[in-house]
């Protein structure tokens, strides 16, 4: 990485780097980020603003509410994040639950953000429940070739709007089915079931 980082997007085998500074007009450009991402800028953000919102201020842990479901589903897809902080000489990467969890990382100036590109066999959905939002969830899977899950993993908002992580490791080998998703036992299960869904249309779209 170079000084001018911030002020860079690039496209890589595997995914696409973002600096701090590039506007969120710019992301939205990008035919290869994943739809629940774009969603997630467009529906909560004016388009008037597109162009005058940086990648690092949506990042911001203060962020305000329109920027809530884009953070989640970020966390959700497990981006890489490049930091400065004060206690080292060089920049370093970080994945988005250290960020977003960790408090140590959260007063630290961000520098670029790597998001993965989604293969045909992931699915990335998130689901909000009310205006401004009051529960987000937020879910990444992947499904092998028998159609059963192999990878999930997901994130929801807490009661103070911190991200924490949903225990999905009952979908683990077992089909992405109305079935398999209601056989899931979680706190807050009506929303999570919702963005399950999703991932199963956006599978099925692929």
């Amino acid at each position: 990485m170079t000084a001018t980082t911030r002020d860079t997007f690039s496209l890589h085998p595997g995914g696409m780097t973002f600096g701090a500074n590039i506007t969120l007009d710019q992301v939205l450009e990008v035919e290869r980020l994943p739809r629940a991402l774009g969603r997630a800028i467009e529906h909560w953000l004016p388009p008037v603003q597109f162009s005058s919102t940086t990648v690092g201020k949506s990042l911001e842990s203060d962020a305000p509410a329109q920027f809530w479901e884009w953070q989640a589903v970020l966390a959700a897809h497990d981006i890489g994040i490049y930091v400065s902080t004060q206690t080292s000489p060089d920049p370093l990467w970080i994945n988005a639950d250290m960020y977003w969890r960790d408090s140590r990382f959260s007063e630290c100036q961000i520098e670029a953000i790597f998001i993965p590109d989604l293969a045909e066999n992931q699915a990335l959905a998130a689901a909000v429940e009310g205006s401004p939002p009051q529960r987000i969830a937020a879910i990444f899977l992947s499904v092998n070739t028998e159609n059963t899950v192999d990878v999930a993993y997901g994130v929801m908002t807490t009661s103070d709007l911190h991200l924490e992580e949903i225990d999905l490791r009952a979908l683990v080998g077992h089909p992405l089915d109305e079935q398999g998703r209601f056989a899931l036992a979680v706190p807050d299960a009506d929303l999570i079931h919702q963005v399950l869904a999703d991932c199963q249309v956006a599978l099925l779209q692929n």
